[in-house]
C-alpha cells in the first residue's frame, strides 16, 4: 500500500470512528481491537491505528497503561468541562453577534433549514439523526460569528453529544420535542434581532441539557 492510500484510509477510519465516538455509539471503557476495527472498516491496520493515535491525541480516545485504545468514560468533572467550553463558545459567538450588531440572514436560513430537519426526524422517531441536526444547528450557531478560529476550534473540540435519556421510545421523543421547541424559540429571537434573549435562552438551554446528561447512564 502506498503514503496515498494510507494517507486516505487513516483519514477515512479517523472520520468514522470520530462520529461514532461523538454520538456516543460506542461503549464507554470499552477497547479498540485493531484486528476487529480494521477488519469492520476494511482498512489496513497500520492506518488504523495512525487514526486511533490522532484520535486519542484530541482528546476522543484514551490510551491504556499496557496499551491499546480505549473510549472515555465521561466523568461529571469531564461534562462540567464540556459544559464550559460550548457555553464559552456558542454562547461566545452569539455575543460576538451582539457586538457586532449585525445577525448574517444565511446563517438564519441554515438554522430554520436544521429546525426543519429536527421536526421531520422527531416524527420519524429517528433518535441518531436527530442528534446529528441537534449538533449542526449549535455548528451553525458558532459559523454564525463570521470567525474561522473559533469554527475551527469548535469542530475539533472532543465535545460529546448529550444523550436523550430513558429506554422509551415515547419518553425520548417527548425529549426531542422538547429540544426542537428551544431550538425554534432561539431561532426566533434571532429572527427579531434579540440577540441578548437569545444568549439567555441558549445559556439554559445547555445547562438543562448538561443536566440531563449527568444524569443519563453512559452507553
Amino acid at each position: 500500500m502506498n503514503t496515498e492510500q494510507k494517507t486516505f484510509q487513516a483519514q477515512s477510519c479517523y472520520e468514522a470512528l470520530r462520529w461514532q465516538l461523538l454520538h456516543g455509539q460506542l461503549t464507554a471503557g470499552s477497547r479498540l481491537v485493531e484486528e476487529k476495527w480494521s477488519t469492520h472498516l476494511g482498512v489496513n491496520r497500520s492506518a488504523l491505528r495512525e487514526a486511533l493515535v490522532l484520535l486519542a491525541h484530541e482528546g476522543f480516545l484514551e490510551s491504556g497503561p499496557k496499551g491499546g485504545f480505549f473510549v472515555p468514560v465521561y466523568s461529571e468533572s469531564v461534562l462540567d468541562e464540556v459544559l464550559e467550553v460550548r457555553l464559552a463558545l456558542e454562547v461566545g459567538a452569539l455575543e460576538i453577534l451582539e457586538i457586532r450588531g449585525q445577525i448574517p440572514a444565511e446563517g438564519l436560513r441554515e438554522l430554520d433549514r436544521s429546525c426543519d430537519m429536527m421536526q421531520q426526524l422527531t416524527e420519524a422517531g429517528f433518535e441518531y439523526g436527530f442528534v446529528e441536526a441537534d449538533r449542526m444547528f449549535h455548528e451553525t450557531l458558532v459559523a454564525m460569528a463570521g470567525n474561522s478560529r473559533l469554527l475551527r476550534i469548535y469542530r475539533q473540540a472532543p465535545l460529546p453529544l448529550n444523550p436523550l435519556p430513558n429506554p422509551d421510545m415515547e419518553t425520548r421523543r417527548g425529549n426531542m420535542r422538547e429540544t426542537l421547541a428551544e431550538h425554534l424559540e432561539l431561532c426566533k429571537r434571532l429572527n427579531e434581532g434579540r440577540i441578548r434573549d437569545a444568549i439567555e435562552l441558549l445559556r439554559n438551554h445547555l445547562l438543562i441539557g448538561h443536566k440531563i446528561a449527568k444524569e443519563t447512564p453512559g452507553p
